[in-house]
């Protein structure tokens, strides 16, 4: 027996089968959308360029940009005290798909 609530719900299956398919189709993107963008930064960079013009109007922009960022390890490292006496605890509900599909 489970140590946390649960429920039994089959006749989700079907909703939890679709959920996967859907996060693989976004992975599957995700990898396209990697290799064109990179095929675009490389003709950019070819050229060096920040701006890809296609039937002369801009289409794509690649420049530089600068921000300004915390060094948490170096704050830690220097200020412990201070870390430690503005750090909180949250608590959050994680979400994990863990049926196996039958393909």
């Amino acid at each position: 027996m489970s140590e946390h609530p649960t429920v039994d719900a089959d006749d989700m299956a079907d909703d939890i089968a679709t959920l996967t398919m859907l996060r693989e189709q976004k992975d599957a993107i995700a990898a396209a959308e990697k290799v064109v963008t990179e095929r675009i930064k490389h003709r950019l960079e070819q050229a060096d360029a920040e701006d890809l013009r296609v039937n002369g109007d801009v289409a794509v922009t690649w420049r530089h940009t600068s921000s300004k960022r915390l060094d948490q390890a170096k704050l830690k490292e220097n200020y412990p005290e201070a870390v430690a006496a503005c750090q909180s605890t949250t608590t959050t509900r994680r979400f994990v798909v863990t049926a196996k599909t039958n393909d």
